[in-house]
């Protein structure tokens, strides 16, 4: 069990080691023109999502609970249809899909 937990580990560490087409641009822009012209396109992303964060937080914050329950309920399924998916997969040799619940692992094969 320790194996798939560190084998999954590995793959979450390549997944943020490797860089977007945001990031690769941002270095090329960061190595051809220098840190400070491109600075303000390494800011652009916190002036353009920082509104829509905002308008996202207000609406969610004046969603009633029967609505929270239900996208609650339609993200866990969402996750468990996704790694029953995952499980079914053809040319996979070993996959297990771990569900929480109530903080224990049950391991499913």
């Amino acid at each position: 069990m320790d194996l798939l937990i560190s084998r999954h580990r590995l793959r979450a560490n390549r997944r943020f080691t490797q860089p977007g087409s945001f990031q690769t641009y941002l270095i090329s822009q960061t190595l051809t023109r220098g840190w400070k012209r491109t600075l303000p396109a390494a800011l652009a992303p916190l002036i353009s999502d920082g509104p829509i964060i905002l308008i996202c937080l207000l609406l969610l914050s004046q969603v009633p609970d029967w609505l929270k329950r239900f996208l609650h309920i339609a993200r866990r399924t969402v996750y468990f249809v996704s790694g029953l998916w995952h499980i079914q997969k053809p040319g996979k040799t070993s996959t297990c899909l771990f569900l929480w619940l109530k903080q224990k692992p049950v391991k499913v094969c």
